[in-house]
């Protein structure tokens, strides 16, 4: 198991085995998300799902949950910032 310093609880954690999402978002997740923070994730976003009435087929929905889930873990300028390597 790797160990990395997550971003979003500011401490050591497990990194996940890969990237849990597509593209530059995926790999900024893969390399600055722990494990546990990756699940408190899955628990909100169930929430959102439910609470908003989200459709994950649809591709609005979809978009939403994206932009919620780089809202929830602050990955805009690290995302911005690899866009730009």
């Amino acid at each position: 198991m790797t160990t990395l310093h997550c971003h979003y609880l500011k401490e050591q954690g497990t990194q996940l085995s890969s990237p849990p999402y597509p593209g530059i978002v995926g790999d900024v997740i893969h390399h600055t998300i722990c494990q546990a923070a990756w699940s408190a994730w899955l628990a909100y976003q169930t929430q959102l799902i439910n609470e908003n009435r989200l459709n994950p087929l649809e591709k609005a929905d979809r978009l939403t949950l994206e932009k919620a889930m780089i809202d929830f873990f602050d990955l805009q300028a690290l995302i911005d910032a690899r866009q730009t390597d």
